[in-house]
């Protein structure tokens, strides 16, 4: 899913964490739920599971999508890929931070 919506693979952000992890230092993690693309159950508890058991991480921040930057890809010409999605439902919000909480103390729904 990262790979079709970014174009690029997650491998360097998941190793920029793990050299976090290595170090010791304390993290925040930070989740965008985009309705369609990062809200389906099975992603939350698979992204939940992988940083379970870090050690350094503070607190998780779920980061609702919106539209605003859309005018930003008109401007620029570009195809943006989430122009017609809404943002996330109380329910998908509230899914999220429940799916989250299972495996983190600290998880602040932004």
């Amino acid at each position: 899913m990262h790979h079709q919506l970014t174009g690029l693979t997650n491998k360097n952000t998941l190793e920029v964490a793990a050299y976090r992890e290595s170090t010791g230092k304390p993290m925040w993690l930070r989740y965008v739920l985009v309705p369609g693309w990062t809200d389906q159950p099975e992603y939350l508890e698979e992204w939940g599971q992988y940083f379970a058991n870090y050690k350094t991480v503070e607190r998780i921040e779920i980061i609702p999508f919106h539209p605003l930057g859309s005018q930003k890809w008109e401007l620029l010409k570009m195809n943006y890929l989430l122009k017609d999605t809404p943002a996330p439902t109380a329910e998908s919000k509230a899914e999220a931070f429940t799916v989250f909480s299972k495996y983190f103390k600290n998880v602040i729904l932004k």
